[in-house]
């Protein structure tokens, strides 16, 4: 949920002005591009992440230069790894298979990387560094989880809701009998 959370946020900060506007020339500028993209920011945002990769992904493809739809791109595959659906009464994952679900979260830090390595801004860069803490902490992987949402607290110092976080989460991990997120 955290996860996906993350990314509708990134989504919302990136169409509401924050993003980097491609070149006229460039490739997400076709219509094809641009509906690609808009259908995998609706299926997300419908909660239907396994539908919107395809669409994500040709997005990231069109656009390899820009952070945000890599992290787009990383939040959904991430997402799909959780997606869960009724069958027979019983809430089950959509994608059964263990293997499929590691294939998409190590495809998941693999773009998340990209983005990172395209993340110019600190704000941007802090906002990778917040989504992979999400996903680490989701996976039990808690001590790696705690080094990113540092890490996030100090790529963007006046981010006060990065480092509210990372408090947050540092609290949870030296008194882990309390309730908390």
């Amino acid at each position: 949920m955290a996860v996906a959370v993350a990314g509708l946020t990134a989504v919302a900060w990136w169409i509401g002005g924050r993003g980097h506007s491609p070149p006229a020339s460039h490739p997400l500028d076709t219509p094809t591009a641009q509906a690609a993209y808009r259908r995998g920011l609706e299926a997300a945002h419908d909660g239907r992440y396994i539908e919107s990769l395809p669409d994500f992904r040709a997005a990231a493809e069109a656009r390899p230069d820009m952070w945000n739809l890599h992290h787009d791109y990383a939040s959904a595959l991430l997402n799909a790894v959780h997606q869960g659906h009724l069958h027979l009464g019983h809430a089950e994952f959509v994608l059964r298979s263990s293997y499929e679900r590691v294939r998409l979260l190590h495809e998941g830090l693999a773009q998340l990387d990209a983005a990172e390595r395209l993340a110019r801004d600190p704000h941007d860069r802090a906002q990778v560094y917040r989504t992979r803490a999400q996903i680490l902490k989701a996976w039990g992987l808690t001590w790696n989880a705690f080094l990113d949402y540092r890490t996030s607290q100090w790529a963007d110092t006046t981010w006060r809701e990065s480092a509210r976080m990372a408090d947050a989460f540092t609290d949870l991990m030296e008194h882990p009998t309390r309730q908390g997120d």
